[in-house]
Formats: structure tokens, C-alpha cells, sequence
């Protein structure tokens, strides 16, 4: 859990600098708002439960047999490739990023 929450602490830093420069410089402010939304996508994306990412711990704490989280581990990447280039799940991912970073900017604001 330290990869998504260490993106979701980032992206409410980005969030209060985006806002402070919001006036003053707002070319930074825009880089920082990108950065708020790009964070939020890499924390959730960090939870899909496939190896190597820490979603997969989710995979050991339902107790699935050793052996097919070690055959998930060697095609993890593959999975990974073919989920976000196949489905909506790229899609749905970036839609709940941006969910969570007006929700974090509207405390800022």
C-alpha cells in the first residue's frame, strides 16, 4: 500500500501548489493540476491486483494457491499490456482520477 498512498500524499502536495500559483504563475499551476490527475491514475492503477503491482497483495490476502499467483507473477506484465490496450479499463481508470482530483481541489478551493 506505500506505492498508492505515497501518489494519493503527492497529489494533494501538487493540489495545494496548484492552487497557491493559481494567480501568480499559472503555467506552473496548470503542470502542477496535470500532475495531481496523472498521481491519482498511477495510485489506482497501482491497485489493479496483478503481479508486480501491490494490487496483487490483495490476490495473497484472499488466500489464492502459491502457484497461481507465481504463473500470474510470470505473465503480469503481458496481463497488464493487454488489459489496458483491450478494455475500458484505461478509460475508467482516468474518469476516477478525475473524480478524485476535483474532489481534492475542492478542499483547497
Amino acid at each position: 500500500m506505500a506505492g498508492p498512498i505515497s501518489n494519493v500524499i503527492m497529489s494533494v502536495i501538487l493540489a495545494i501548489i496548484a492552487v497557491a500559483l493559481a494567480r501568480p504563475v499559472p503555467p506552473l499551476s496548470e503542470f502542477a493540476l496535470r500532475g495531481v490527475y496523472l498521481s491519482l491514475y498511477l495510485a489506482i492503477f497501482n491497485m489493479i491486483p496483478v503481479p508486480p503491482l501491490d494490487g496483487s497483495k490483495l490476490l495473497l490476502a484472499a488466500r489464492i494457491p502459491m502457484a497461481v499467483y507465481v504463473e500470474l507473477s510470470r505473465f503480469g506484465f503481458m496481463l497488464l499490456v493487454v488489459a489496458m490496450s483491450v478494455t475500458n479499463i484505461g478509460t475508467w481508470m482516468s474518469e476516477w482520477s478525475a473524480v478524485g482530483a476535483r474532489a481534492i481541489l475542492s478542499v483547497f478551493t
